[in-house]
């Protein structure tokens, strides 16, 4: 990576600022999945506590949510990709009086 960087930069001073190199290595189906579920936690534990919805959800749709999955913006993707697909859906059924406080969801 040391050479790549100097033929980029071209000056010595600059990577002489660089202390270590990150890599990362790009998500699995697994990562995936856990990452949609995390996003969906979140929301479920936000539902509940703003607004006494539970939220819950088929397996099937954790694949699906990751298909949503683009490496050039990574974890922002999935994010962007649940609230698309799921929150906003859910928000705007709030805003119409569709769904009510205490209500349950199954997403699926």
């Amino acid at each position: 990576v040391q050479p790549i960087l100097k033929r980029h930069f071209k000056r010595d001073e600059f990577l002489g600022r660089i202390n270590e190199f990150v890599v990362f290595h790009p998500f699995n189906e697994q990562d995936l999945a856990s990452i949609v579920t995390s996003e969906l936690n979140k929301w479920k534990v936000r539902a509940l506590a703003r607004h006494n919805i539970t939220i819950t959800w088929d397996k099937d749709i954790i694949p699906l949510l990751a298909e949503g999955f683009n490496p050039i913006y990574g974890f922002r993707s999935i994010k962007h990709e649940v609230e698309k697909q799921v929150i906003n859906i859910v928000a705007a059924a709030y805003e119409l009086d569709q769904i009510k406080v205490g209500y349950s969801l199954q997403l699926g």
